[in-house]
């Protein structure tokens, strides 16, 4: 297993692919699940402005500012993260 999908429950540590996908939500420990989440945040973003240069489709596509190239996709954390 990759352990990507590692999830604190309680004291124990299950794995949502093998596991779940359901626990009892107030067992979860989020705060370890969202700083998993940001781990790699800058790696994500290299390979995102590496993909988006060479995408066709991105190419395509007009972009908002042609420094940052956009999916036109909402961040699915920006609400949990209050921003």
């Amino acid at each position: 297993m990759c352990g990507g999908c590692r999830v604190k429950i309680g004291n124990e540590v299950k794995f949502a692919c093998v596991d779940g996908p359901d626990f009892d939500g107030h067992k979860v420990d989020f705060n370890d699940l969202m700083m998993r989440l940001k781990r790699y945040t800058e790696e994500e973003k290299t390979a995102l402005n590496r993909w988006s240069e060479s995408c066709r489709i991105m190419k395509q596509t007009p972009t908002v500012n042609a420094a940052e190239p956009t999916l036109g996709l909402p961040d699915p954390f920006e609400e949990a993260l209050g921003g």
